[in-house]
């Protein structure tokens, strides 16, 4: 089992640059002086329907808003059938004559599967809130799938597809006003067969990349049409990395446990 050196969480470093992109961004928008009013209906060009929550941008100035709505909804369901899938598998010695002394990893198709799944969304401007809290939205998706599998190696068991989780979703707080954005966001999804190892010859040997859940934190202040300075936080949480092999009514066993800490990423980005 692999074990790096601990990361600390967040700490001091985090608090000074989060106070130091604080001090940069109130500055810049007490720069700021370009103001405006943008009026009138956005529709669609076919139906000639009203379209709620879309940006509107003034040609020729930085001055740009988002067309009233009370927020955005949708659902969706999906099944899928896929025939002749491939997947990863280990041989035992033997198996390969010309190397009959070595584990062979080599892949397979299999025969059929399926997807079968729900997914939920919902955006929201929260315009209707007093200044300065007018520039805060919200957004949140969730998927739910239900995936089964046939592997030939394992003729008996139904298996989800590799990579494939039961549940994800992400949900993210944003704040859009003027030139200044900031958004913060948290990512998860539940335990799923790793993609990168083989299936293994029974339950007790597959590789499961535990449940991971990441929050990350962006920022971003708009000079003019062309220049932005942004700055970008991932991992805020020190989400560790965990991989263990469970199966056969037996208790999860760790096999891979790692650390990366939190990264940022800050600059001056140009766009034509």
């Amino acid at each position: 089992m692999h074990l790096p050196h601990h990361v600390p969480f967040l700490g001091r470093r985090l608090r000074a640059l989060t106070a130091f992109l604080a001090g940069v961004f109130a500055c810049l928008a007490l720069h700021a002086q370009s103001t405006g009013t943008i009026a009138g209906r956005v529709t669609d060009a076919q139906t000639k329907l009203a379209l709620g929550g879309a940006r509107v941008t003034v040609t020729g100035t930085d001055l740009s808003t988002f067309a009233d709505s009370s927020g955005v909804v949708s659902a969706a369901v999906f099944h899928k059938r896929i025939d002749n899938f491939s997947y990863q598998i280990t041989l035992p010695p033997g198996s390969e004559p010309a190397f009959p002394t070595y584990d062979l990893i080599t892949y397979r198709n299999g025969s059929d599967g399926r997807l079968s799944g729900l997914e939920l969304a919902w955006a929201q401007q929260l315009r209707m809130l007093p200044a300065p809290l007018d520039g805060l939205g919200f957004m949140a998706n969730v998927t739910l799938v239900d995936s089964r599998v046939i592997y030939p190696t394992r003729p008996t068991e139904k298996l989800p597809f590799v990579g494939q989780s039961d549940l994800s979703g992400n949900l993210a707080l944003t704040y859009e006003k003027g030139r200044l954005f900031a958004r913060i966001a948290l990512n998860w999804r539940d335990a799923h067969l790793r993609e990168d190892e083989p299936i293994g010859a029974d339950a007790t040997s597959d590789f499961w990349i535990d449940d991971f859940a990441q929050v990350d934190l962006s920022t971003a202040y708009r000079f003019n049409r062309n220049f932005e300075i942004f700055a970008e936080v991932a991992n805020l949480t020190n989400a560790p990395f965990r991989v263990d092999q469970r199966g056969g009514g037996q208790p999860a066993r760790l096999v891979q446990f790692e650390e990366y800490g939190w990264s940022a990423n800050f600059g001056l980005r140009w766009k034509l």
